[in-house]
């Protein structure tokens, strides 16, 4: 039984359903939208065995007054998504929701499923950044740096391109948008986000790369900052902005 919180409309909620129902899964419906109360009530009766949510949901729930980690009962997973997931997230949910396993999907309305876990592997975690898994099987992907189509070696990082059938057509506005077509004929999208792969081909997302701030021809990722901070017992959560009315 998985718990379905997510907004109906959404690729990730769409897809994850389909996927449930296909392999004759149940999927529980708490309440109309999501609600903290509903979901945590759910989850604490042991009505549900999975449980996919971005973290503002899970930061929704563990901020209820008589949210307590020893009441969940029955719970064997929980799968993150939708935002960049941090290492300090991760391992919080662990901790919260009583689960050792845990998985973090990743992927847009232009190219879903570009990479995921096989089931039964828990997610990766660095001292910058969550894996995301490795590539999906019928997809490509490659990390290149700016402006430029040809692939960076491992364990650097730079703006993820991805490949497949999962890759749509196009926008029905005809816009070509971050879409390409490489020499061998292959459609080609530009994400937008800034990844690395490692030795062992597991994909990493670092941030948005229109997110990096260029000070003094030096790249700062606000998401490593932040991740930075969040490592502080004291610090949940942390953002990080440029406050252009300041020059340093």
């Amino acid at each position: 039984m998985s718990l379905a919180q997510l907004p109906a409309y959404h690729i990730w909620s769409i897809t994850n359903l389909i996927i449930l129902w296909s392999v004759g899964g149940k999927a529980l419906l708490p309440a109309p939208v999501f609600n903290p109360v509903a979901s945590f009530k759910a989850i604490t009766e042991g009505k549900c065995t999975d449980v996919r949510l971005v973290p503002a949901m899970l930061m929704a729930m563990t901020s209820l007054p008589n949210f307590r980690p020893e009441s969940i009962k029955g719970l064997k997973s929980v799968a993150f998504g939708g935002t960049l997931i941090r290492p300090s997230f991760t391992l919080a949910a662990r901790k919260d929701l009583s689960v050792d396993h845990t998985v973090a999907f990743y992927g847009m309305s232009e190219a879903i499923g570009i990479a995921g876990f096989v089931w039964g592997n828990s997610v990766s975690v660095s001292e910058d950044s969550c894996s995301i898994g490795k590539c999906a099987q019928g997809m490509s992907v490659k990390i290149c740096s700016a402006n430029s189509k040809n692939p960076l070696e491992r364990n650097l990082s730079g703006k993820l391109h991805v490949s497949g059938p999962s890759v749509m057509k196009g926008y029905l506005s005809g816009e070509i948008g971050d879409f390409y077509k490489a020499e061998d004929g292959r459609r080609w999208f530009k994400t937008g986000d800034l990844a690395r792969m490692d030795d062992n081909g597991a994909l990493f997302i670092l941030g948005r790369s229109r997110d990096v701030i260029i000070r003094g021809g030096v790249n700062i990722s606000p998401a490593t900052i932040e991740t930075s901070l969040e490592s502080f017992r004291d610090i949940t959560v942390s953002s990080i902005y440029v406050d252009l009315r300041q020059r340093y």
